[in-house]
């Protein structure tokens, strides 16, 4: 599996709306922003997340960066591939193996 940018994300359903549209969605939030290129983003917990999980992550452009988790720390994640933009501090981190986030964002999966 390669990893790229959604670019085309559903337009009729918002991050804040996966809850109540698809039922209980694994996310965290960053801790800290990243800037495009780096491999590390930050967490209060990295509890729930899993080596080589699959994760979408939302950059400040607001496209979905997909990527592999190639190792966990208690509070950092380090991903398999730079990412290709910037990321927020705030920003959405989902496991992108659940269905539900690849219908609302359009990850094959």
């Amino acid at each position: 599996m390669g990893t790229y940018a959604v670019t085309n994300p559903r337009t009729d359903v918002s991050t804040s709306t996966f809850p109540n549209a698809y039922g209980s969605i694994f996310s965290r939030t960053t801790s800290a922003g990243q800037s495009a290129g780096a491999t590390t983003l930050s967490f209060l917990s990295t509890s729930g997340f899993v080596l080589h999980d699959n994760v979408a992550v939302q950059l400040s452009t607001g496209v979905y960066f997909q990527a592999q988790i190639a190792s966990i720390g208690a509070t950092t994640i380090t991903l398999s591939v730079p990412l290709s933009g910037a990321v927020s501090a705030g920003a959405i981190v989902y496991r992108a193996d659940q269905p539900a986030i690849q219908q609302a964002i359009n990850i094959a999966p």
